[in-house]
């Protein structure tokens, strides 16, 4: 039987520093290799974390050079990253519509002010209504119709 060409890690590694996006046809095995991920990141603006081990997704240090690069990578970060109130508040501040892919556990009135603050208030229509009636008191000066 032929060696699979996606784990041979110096031939996935040369794909990888060219396009960090080929990490999508790398082995499971390869995916979980953290050296071979942060390169992925770094020549993929961070978009190649959905590629990456779940495992991975779920380390900070990755999570952070993905959301350096770009803070909608946000949306591939584990489940519990994306429940980090001060992960999350750092992605909104530089985006204010990665709101949506925040859990719903990290919502609050200061959260969804500075996401309205940095991108304008169509962003509220990914938070769920019952929260923002909850917040109804501290939303009143954001206007959801504003210019942006």
């Amino acid at each position: 039987k032929m060696p699979d060409i996606r784990d041979d890690r110096e031939v996935v590694f040369h794909a990888v520093a060219t396009h960090g996006c080929a990490l999508e046809f790398a082995s499971v095995a390869l995916r979980r290799d953290t050296e071979l991920v942060l390169l992925a990141l770094q020549r993929s603006r961070g978009a190649a974390l959905r590629w990456a081990d779940e495992t991975l997704k779920g380390r900070r240090d990755l999570v952070c050079v993905a959301l350096q690069e770009d803070a909608a990578n946000l949306q591939y970060a584990s489940e519990e990253l994306r429940a980090d109130p001060e992960l999350v508040l750092e992605a909104v501040k530089r985006n204010g519509n990665c709101l949506k892919f925040a859990s719903p556990r990290v919502l609050s009135a200061a959260l969804l002010q500075t996401a309205v603050d940095q991108a304008g208030g169509h962003v509220l229509e990914a938070v769920p209504s019952e929260f923002l009636e909850l917040c109804g008191m501290h939303m009143e000066a954001v206007d959801i119709f504003e210019a942006t």
